[in-house]
């Protein structure tokens, strides 16, 4: 098996200091963890690279912490506009 490295983040909203509890911070710690280990598995288990981002992104996706997917915010005209997209680092394609 090859050696690989994650990293990513969880996403671009604000975050108030004074805000942030322990409590809270747990909660993120905990969900960016679970993307984590979701990434981790599928590409310990040998699959591609680019099932363990779309892996590790319906993790943050399904969570009530971050703001994509159920959570994503309003445009300035009140409407969502949700893009994404993966490309494979090999051939400079967007993955399917």
């Amino acid at each position: 098996m090859n050696a690989f490295s994650i990293a990513f983040h969880g996403g671009a909203g604000t975050l108030v200091k004074g805000m942030m509890t322990p409590e809270l911070e747990t909660s993120y710690k905990t969900a960016l963890q679970l993307a984590l280990n979701k990434a981790y598995n599928i590409l310990n288990y040998g699959d591609m690279a680019t099932d363990a981002v779309e892996g590790a992104v319906a993790v943050l996706e399904d969570s009530p912490l971050f703001n994509a997917g159920k959570r994503s915010v309003f445009t300035a005209t009140e409407s969502h506009k949700m893009v994404a997209s993966i490309m494979d680092g090999k051939n400079l394609t967007l993955a399917q």
